[in-house]
């Protein structure tokens, strides 16, 4: 017998407590229950709503400082997309002319080996004589970059082992 009921002991842990609640008045569980509740009702709102409303507050006072940034960058933006082409693109032939070759010399090639020369209006014809092959690319790519110049015909070729070479560009540009 003692085994039996040291075994629905174990089974029935909370059995203390239930007996020590049907001990109770009505009126005590009800004030008990209540209390409870109150317990509970406050461990949730220091738990879950006020850090909710905490950090609610706080969003909603940095969303206009968050959005005007964000205008700032959108804008700086805006500017640094359209100060390229303002600035760089030449809007005559001559001012192209002129453009160039320090474009060139800055990418190390020599001056006496670049001929330019334009086939229309709109359409620049840049030959590179026996210079080295990557700051020959390097610097069409950049010409292309900085003038907003669209290339329409490209010849390479190398000497061996393709440290030098000719390059022949075909440009089509346009007036901004």
């Amino acid at each position: 017998m003692k085994t039996s009921n040291r075994i629905t002991q174990h089974l029935t842990p909370l059995a203390g407590l239930v007996s020590a609640w049907g001990k109770r008045t009505p009126r005590e569980r009800r004030l008990l229950i209540a209390m409870l509740l109150f317990l509970i009702g406050t461990f949730m709102y220091f738990v879950a709503y006020q850090p909710a409303q905490t950090t609610r507050q706080k969003w909603l006072q940095d969303l206009p400082v968050l959005r005007n940034e964000l205008a700032q960058m959108t804008q700086l933006i805006e500017q640094q997309k359209i100060q390229p082409t303002r600035n760089n693109t030449p809007t005559t032939q001559t001012a192209l002319d002129a453009a160039l070759p320090p474009l060139l010399m800055r990418a190390q090639l020599d001056r006496n080996k670049i001929a330019m020369q334009w086939t229309s209006p709109q359409e620049l014809r840049i030959s590179i004589r026996d210079s080295n092959y990557r700051m020959t690319m390097n610097a069409l790519a950049e010409i292309t970059q900085s003038f907003n110049l669209t290339v329409i015909g490209l010849t390479l070729s190398a000497t061996e082992p393709f440290t030098q070479g000719q390059a022949n560009l075909t440009l089509d540009w346009r007036l901004p």
